[in-house]
Formats: structure tokens, C-alpha cells, sequence
């Protein structure tokens, strides 16, 4: 075989370092690390059935099931709500694979779990993790969390489930807090570093002048006792730039693996001694840029939060841990005080929390799915593909039984059910109903007033007899009370609502079409609720509205004669503003009302905006100017059924006609869902339903600045 020849490019780390003579690049599987899958005996926790259980996994079934961990992938972390479940789990997420599963008697599961080049910074963080709990120095709780299908049965413990068998194995994942006692235990290839490092510095020391300064690699025979010297018998001088003080005189040799042969490396073409110093500063700076990945990664920072440190440690490269450290918590002490504000007190100590959690960021990515808006900052979480999705990875229900079914869940909690699910479902469609809702232009609105109520008792509405003149007073005379002679008139609050069901047959066809409408269609709903109250105001009793607190509708003779049956036009317009300018307060005063708004039907439209538009008096040949233009703002009212109607009313600002009553400030409705899934709908109709509710009192305050023509034909 001829002696493969090496290349070194200083623009690359050492473990990307390529074997020129071959034809395929051989790869050293240095970062590997023996791992603890899963301990024998009782979890410390597991999420079952919406409470905490634990789960007892005996020595003969973790001996039986060993061969299921072999070639099982590791990734960072659970799948979350972040990763979206699309049937496979993201590759960039993958850190490594296991192999070489095996137990060990009293001890537990074993294995190896051999990293991917990519994920070095994980690599690195394990590694940080098993010298702190070698050296007593605290650390996070970092460790190792399986992905399975088991089946389990109750036992006579109030809690207590035992593990029957484990169907299937998806995967070992990285995590923080693992509950089954998933661990690093040590690292199986630590001393290759070294040699590899050390074969470094004596490339100068094993190079042929006839091949070009480049280095020839001799097999070396091996060595039973693992201690034979690198090719040459050479060992660099100790005060070597890059010798390592702890350095043995021999490769490590792992188990079931043998090294049989040292690699010598020759630095450029003719240079066959030291690193220059320009490679020994690209070293650093990958040795820098690593470690400023793994604490960051570490961290909990958000990533915008993470980006800024980052700018900063590299300007002001070179640094030390410390300096990292230091300024990472800085920035967790600035994002703290951003967030302070908003911290919940009184619910025992403080938190602050960085980032979102994985129910957080499901709800943002069933908003994405449905189309609503998102923080920028959360503008990267991947959409769902459907409700299915978003069912499945909640409550792994996969078979659709209406049930959370936690061995299979990814987001279960101590209390999760399906109708968490629906819960998500209703957040995301009332920000989509009330988003639905604010875009069409609301007619009433100009016309009402709003009255918030922290109550559902009768409401009442109080017209406002205005005080006379201020009595004269003189020099050490005693005020006089005014009379209060206010008339009351009172309103019920009326109950509005529905529900939407989604079944189960809608979740596993992934009826998106249907459930896209319930916004639009909950919003149309609200809206017609509300126009429909307002429009009944001019429209009950044949056109002359409801009865109030005297007996007389609203539009009565006897209520200054505030109603009419003259067409719309200049003249019959004049009649009515007169009328409602002539309303008397209770001693006999003209209030002096003018109208501020026109109500039409869609017919009427272009007749009102000719009559309050023009400049010149419509109708007539004398070319007069028209006295009332811009006096009115011309409503069409879209439930008015006749087509020649038409009303007046006045500035609600001056004086209160129509109010309209809300319960709590809610002035649309608002939505609900069930809190169980054993009972109810879901349990009897496979059904998730969303209530829409909805409180609302319409009510005339005052007849005064109303007016309304009900013309023939």
C-alpha cells in the first residue's frame, strides 16, 4: 500500500484535516462518549394521563430491549413545538448515533453515542458536563431522554406503572432534566486528541526531502500493550507551542478498537517544522469561536439576544471564559429588566423567563397556519400543515380515540387533554374573528354610544333633564339645591351565542377549507348581532321603534312630534332638522339639537349624498346655494328593508340617544371551550366545540336627537 500523504490547510480545524492519498477520506470517529441510556428501576417522572407517574423498568426487560437501541439517532432535545412534527425530525438537530448497546448488571442500559462532525458544540457541551461532575463543580442538569412506544400496566402503587415492553425506539436526545437517569459517563476518545495534537508537532521530524517536503506515513506495528512510541521514536521539545503538558508517549486505544498507525503532519511545502504563528492564531480563533457556541447554546438566550453577544465577543477577541461568561450575564440581567414590567407578582418569588415555551410556540405556529399575525421575532417558527398536525403532536392520539395518549405526546402536560388542543384552536380564531370583524366599516358606531357594565343587572339609562338657569346668589346668601327630575329608562341584558364543533372526522381528513371560514363567519355573526340591535332602534313597531319608560314608542307625537312621513328632500329634510332644534329640555327651553347624521337605506344613498353635498340647492332652477350642505354625514343602513325611510340623529357626543350596553368591556364575542375530554362532547359526539358568547343591551337613553320619516310606498 503506498504511504498516504498528508496535506494540512491552515484555513481548516484539525478534525477536518482530509488523507490526500486516498480515495475515499478516512474518517477518526474521535467524539464519542459511553453513555447511560436508562437506568433499571423507577423513573423520577413521567407525564401520563395528564398526571405524574412513574414508570418501573425492570434489568430483564432493559437486558431484552438492548439490541432496539443499536443505530438509534440522537438529536437536541425532544421534538417541540418549535420542530413541527412533519413526519421526520429536522437534520439539523441530529447530534449524533448510538451503537454498541449492552447492559451492564445493577448498573443499566449502556451504549456509545459517536457525534456528528456538525455537532461539535454539543459534543463539546458533554464534555463540559462529565469533567464538572468529575470535579464537583456545579452544572445544568444535562443528560439523556428516550423517544419510545411502550406498553406499561398499573400496579398496586396509587401511581406506580411497570413497563411491560418497549415497541419501538425513536430516539436518545439531549436534554436537560432526563428522567430516566440517561447520562454521559466518559469520554471514550479524549486521549486520540491528544495524539492527534502531539503528531502535529513532530511533522518536522518525519518528512522526506525527496517527496517535497511532503510527509510520508509508515505503518507502525502493533503494540499489545498500548504503549509503543508514534512513528520515529520522536517526542517534541516540552516547551513546544502546542505540546500538551499531560501528553502520554502513547495513542489511546479504545475498546474493540485498535490504532495501528500514527499520522505525522508536514506544515505547508517546505516548512517541515513548527506552526507558524498565523496557524497557531487560526487555532485559537476556531478554539474561541467553539467555545462561544457551546456557552451560548447553553444559555437560553433568544436568539437576537444571542446574536448581539456574539458581535461582541468577536470584536473583542481574544477573551477568556470568564470574560463570556460575564458577558452573558449581563445580557440575561438586561433582558430581565426589559421584561420585569410584566412579571405576574404575588403568585410567590419572581421569574423571568427567556424564550417561549413549546405550548407558546404552538400556539404561534397554529396562528401562522391560520393565517394571523405573529411577533417579528417569531417570524422563523415553522406553520403547521393542518389541524391534524397540531392534534397529533399535542395528544398523540394517533388513532383518533378522542384521548390524550401520553406515551405517544410531545407536548403532554400534568394536565393535558385534547381540549387543549381546542383551547389553541380558540385563541388563534378569536384573534382572526376580531381581525375579521374590525375590517368592515361598522354603520353604527357614529351613532351610539358605548357603556361598559361590571355587572348583567338591569341596565339603567338615565335621560339627563337638563338644569335651568343658575340662580342668582347674592352677597352672604345661601346656595339652593337644584331638582334632580331625571327620567330613568331600563334595559336587559340579552344572552347571544352558538357554538362551532370540530370533529374528529374534520381532524383526520385535515378539513382545513371548513375551518379557515370560522373567523369570517363568527365575525358576520357579531356584526349582524350588533347592526341588527341598532337597526331595530328605527325599524320595531312598524318604524316606530320600542316603547320606553312613558308607554310611547320612541318615535311618537308625543315625543316633540319627532316622527314624520315626508320624502327625503330639501324640504323634508328643513321639517325634521326644525323638529329635532325645537326639543325642550324639562323647563320648556329649546335644547337647540342640530343633526350630525342622515340614515338611509342603499336606495336613498345617492339622494342623500346629492342633498348634503351639492353647493347649489337640488330641485330648483334659481341656482340658489343649498343651506345644508355638509351638515350631515350620509349612513346606509344595510338591514333597512324599505327603500324611502330615513331618520336623523344628532350628535351622541352633546346628547346620548341609542347606547349600547357591554358586559365587562367585551364588544364582541367571546369564545370558550370545554375543560374535559372523559366528559361531554368530545366524550359522547367526538366533537371539539368552540363557544361563541356574546352579552349585549341596546337601549334608547333619550328620544330627543332621533328623528325618522317613514314615507308611504
Amino acid at each position: 500500500m503506498a504511504p498516504a500523504t498528508l496535506k494540512v490547510d491552515p484555513n481548516r480545524s484539525l478534525t477536518a484535516i482530509a488523507l490526500a492519498g486516498d480515495s475515499k477520506p478516512k474518517t477518526s470517529h474521535a467524539r464519542e462518549i459511553e453513555v447511560t441510556l436508562i437506568e433499571p428501576g423507577w423513573s423520577k417522572m413521567c407525564l401520563l394521563g395528564g398526571k405524574v407517574t412513574q414508570l418501573y423498568s425492570d434489568e430483564s426487560l432493559l437486558q431484552a430491549s438492548a439490541d432496539k437501541f443499536d443505530g438509534v439517532p440522537a438529536f437536541l432535545n425532544h421534538l417541540a413545538a418549535g420542530d413541527l412534527m412533519r413526519g421526520s425530525r429536522d437534520v439539523r438537530d441530529l447530534v449524533g448515533v448510538y451503537h454498541d448497546p449492552h447492559y451492564v448488571p445493577g448498573v443499566g442500559l449502556k451504549a456509545r453515542l459517536r457525534f456528528l462532525a456538525a455537532a461539535e458544540p454539543i459534543y463539546q457541551l458533554c464534555c463540559e458536563v462529565i469533567e464538572a461532575r468529575d470535579n464537583g463543580d456545579p452544572m445544568p442538569d444535562v443528560g439523556l431522554s428516550a423517544d419510545m412506544i411502550i406498553q406499561h400496566q398499573a400496579t398496586n402503587a396509587s401511581d406506580g406503572r411497570v413497563v411491560k415492553d418497549i415497541t419501538s425506539v425513536a430516539s436518545v436526545d439531549v436534554v436537560i432534566g432526563p428522567s430516566a437517569g440517561g447520562s454521559f459517563d466518559r469520554i471514550i476518545q479524549q486521549a486520540m486528541h491528544d495524539h492527534e495534537r502531539r503528531s502535529v508537532e513532530m511533522a518536522g521530524k518525519q518528512t522526506d526531502p525527496k517527496e517535497g517536503g511532503q510527509t510520508n506515513v509508515q505503518p507502525e506495528p502493533e503494540n499489545p500493550t498500548g504503549q509503543g512510541h508514534a512513528s520515529g521514536g520522536s517526542v517534541p521539545p516540552a516547551d513546544h507551542h502546542l505540546a500538551d503538558p499531560n501528553a502520554t508517549d502513547s495513542p489511546a486505544v479504545s475498546p474493540g478498537r485498535a490504532v495501528s498507525q500514527t499520522v505525522g503532519l508536514g506544515v505547508g511545502g517546505g516548512d517541515r517544522g513548527p506552526w507558524t504563528q498565523e496557524q497557531v492564531v487560526m487555532a485559537a480563533r476556531e478554539a474561541m469561536t467553539s467555545l462561544l457556541e457551546t456557552r451560548l447554546a447553553a444559555s437560553g438566550l433568544p436568539a437576537p439576544a444571542a446574536d448581539q453577544v456574539r458581535r461582541v465577543m468577536l470584536a473583542l477577541a481574544p477573551w477568556d471564559s470568564k470574560t463570556l461568561d460575564a458577558e452573558i450575564d449581563t445580557m440575561r440581567k438586561a433582558l430581565g429588566k426589559i421584561i420585569e414590567p410584566t412579571v405576574i407578582t404575588g403568585m410567590g418569588d419572581q421569574r423571568v423567563i427567556v424564550g417561549r415555551d413549546p405550548w407558546a410556540k404552538l400556539q404561534l405556529a397554529t396562528d401562522k397556519m391560520m393565517g394571523a399575525e405573529v411577533p417579528d421575532d417569531a417570524l422563523d417558527i415553522p406553520r403547521l400543515s393542518g389541524i391534524r398536525e397540531l392534534y397529533l403532536l399535542a395528544t398523540g392520539d394517533h388513532d383518533f380515540t378522542g384521548m390524550v395518549q401520553p406515551d405517544r405526546a410531545q407536548l403532554a402536560t400534568t394536565a393535558t387533554k385534547t381540549t387543549d388542543v381546542t383551547s389553541i384552536l380558540k385563541n388563534t380564531l378569536s384573534k382572526l374573528m376580531l381581525k375579521a370583524y374590525d375590517v368592515r366599516p361598522k354603520w353604527w358606531e357614529p351613532i351610539i354610544t358605548w357603556a361598559d357594565w361590571e355587572t348583567l343587572n338591569t341596565v339603567t339609562l338615565v335621560r339627563g333633564n337638563d338644569f335651568g338657569d343658575l340662580d342668582t346668589v347674592a352677597e352672604a346668601a345661601t346656595y339652593q339645591s337644584k331638582a334632580w327630575a331625571d327620567v330613568e329608562e331600563t334595559q336587559s341584558f340579552t344572552k347571544k351565542g352558538n357554538y362551532v364543533g370540530i370533529t374528529l372526522e374534520m381532524i383526520a381528513n385535515d378539513d382545513m377549507a371548513h375551518i379557515r371560514t370560522v373567523p369570517r363567519r363568527l365575525a358576520n355573526a357579531a356584526y349582524k348581532t350588533i347592526a341588527t340591535a341598532v337597526s331595530n332602534v328605527f325599524t320595531a313597531g312598524g318604524g316606530i321603534g320600542p316603547a320606553m319608560a312613558d308607554a310611547d314608542k320612541v318615535f311618537h307625537a308625543n315625543h316633540g312630534g319627532n316622527v314624520g312621513s315626508t320624502a327625503l328632500g330639501a324640504a323634508g329634510f328643513a321639517a325634521a332638522a326644525t323638529i329635532m332644534f325645537e326639543q325642550a329640555d324639562s323647563a320648556s327651553d329649546v335644547i337647540g339639537l342640530l343633526p350630525r347624521f342622515i340614515l338611509v337605506p342603499v336606495e336613498l344613498r345617492a339622494a342623500a349624498l346629492i342633498l348634503m353635498l351639492s353647493t347649489n340647492l337640488p330641485g330648483t332652477g334659481d341656482n340658489d346655494i343649498n343651506p345644508y350642505k355638509d351638515w350631515c354625514e350620509v349612513v346606509v343602513v344595510p338591514d333597512w328593508t324599505d327603500a324611502t325611510d330615513w331618520a336623523l340623529v344628532a350628535d351622541p357626543s352633546i346628547c346620548e340617544g341609542i347606547v349600547m350596553s357591554s358586559f365587562r368591556g367585551n364588544r364582541t364575542p367571546e369564545l370558550f371551550v370545554a375543560d374535559e375530554n372523559s366528559v361531554g362532547s368530545m366524550f359522547t359526539n367526538d366533537e371539539m366545540r368552540i363557544k361563541a358568547r356574546f352579552f349585549l343591551n341596546c337601549g334608547v337613553a333619550d328620544y330627543r336627537p332621533l328623528f325618522k320619516s317613514n314615507v308611504a310606498g
